[in-house]
């Protein structure tokens, strides 16, 4: 069995008591056999613990928090997640309205107060944040606050204000803007260096996609791109929820809208493990809490167009 590893913070891993290295975010892959083996993750940092678990099938299938599991087919990656504990007390901000208070801080982890006249409402986020920006704001006769957590990347959350107060929508984003409607701007560090603006308005309680406008860089070129990158460009573009036309033949443009429908919802793209033919292309897809499955496609091009596709069947 082919197991890979990674973690979020550097860590030493032992398997069955010997030291095997330190492991970050690169990924070390040990090819182990008989018994399922005992695994150590030895945090190098402080405000980590040490993490112990042996790679049997209720581990597999129900990783303990902090951990998750991809089940590549063949082999699995296994990940630590950082616990995002911290010491420090500190207010990053604070807002007022008529009848509510939002405050962010740190105490133990990151924590979001909403207090109202007449409730009270916490939130948790595993997020590191240097500081925060809070908004008030209405949409439908809804009263809403923007909360903004500002670290290494962008959290956005929304809470509903109206009677109890409620979580309604939670996306790393680059920046966000109140206009009617909802409006993110995501960025994203694949081939074309999309960019996703996201118009989103709030009925029935809930926030649902509007308008999406997709752009790439300007230096991005299809032409120019190596046959072998053309397959990962192009399941980018269906991910970003692109045009993926100029990828296609004439013929298969036709059946453009369907593609994603057969590929299913899968949230991301990976080149296939050494185990795996080097011609599939990984897509991943979320099939459980912490776990995720990979599952294969290959790719017939023509012309620099893609004329055909195919789901492995395993």
């Amino acid at each position: 069995m082919y197991l890979y590893f990674s973690s979020a913070y550097p860590a030493a891993i032992k398997l069955n008591g010997i030291y095997y290295g330190v492991i970050s975010d690169t990924v070390k892959s040990i090819n182990v056999s008989g018994e399922p083996p005992f695994i150590e993750i030895c945090s190098l940092v402080s405000n980590e613990q040490q993490i112990n678990f042996i790679v049997n099938s209720s581990f597999l299938s129900s990783p303990p928090e902090n951990v998750t599991v991809t089940d590549m087919k063949g082999g699995y990656f296994i990940k630590t997640l950082k616990s995002y504990h911290t010491d420090e007390f500190k207010v990053l901000a604070q807002n007022k309205s008529t009848d509510t208070v939002v405050t962010v801080f740190t105490e133990n982890c990151l924590k979001i107060s909403i207090e109202k006249t007449d409730c009270f409402f916490a939130d948790n986020e595993k997020f590191f944040a240097h500081s925060s920006t809070i908004q008030f704001f209405s949409l439908n006769n809804e009263n809403l606050v923007a909360v903004l957590l500002t670290g290494k990347t962008n959290l956005l959350n929304v809470y509903k204000l109206s009677n109890n107060v409620e979580k309604v929508f939670s996306r790393e984003v680059k920046g966000f803007e109140i206009n009617g409607d909802l409006i993110t701007i995501e960025e994203f560090l694949d081939v074309a260096k999309h960019t996703v603006k996201t118009t989103w308005e709030f009925t029935s309680g809930t926030f649902k996609k509007k308008l999406i406008e997709v752009n790439h860089a300007l230096t991005f070129d299809l032409e120019n791109l190596s046959e072998k990158i053309i397959p990962f460009a192009f399941l980018e573009e269906l991910l970003v929820g692109g045009n993926p036309e100029p990828f296609l033949s004439d013929a298969l443009k036709e059946k453009a809208l369907l593609l994603k429908d057969y590929l299913g919802d899968f949230i991301g793209i990976m080149p296939p493990p050494t185990f795996r033919s080097i011609d599939e292309v990984g897509l991943v897809y979320k099939n459980g809490e912490r776990t995720y499955e990979v599952n294969y496609c290959t790719f017939e091009i023509t012309n620099r167009k893609i004329v055909n596709l195919k789901k492995s069947e395993n």
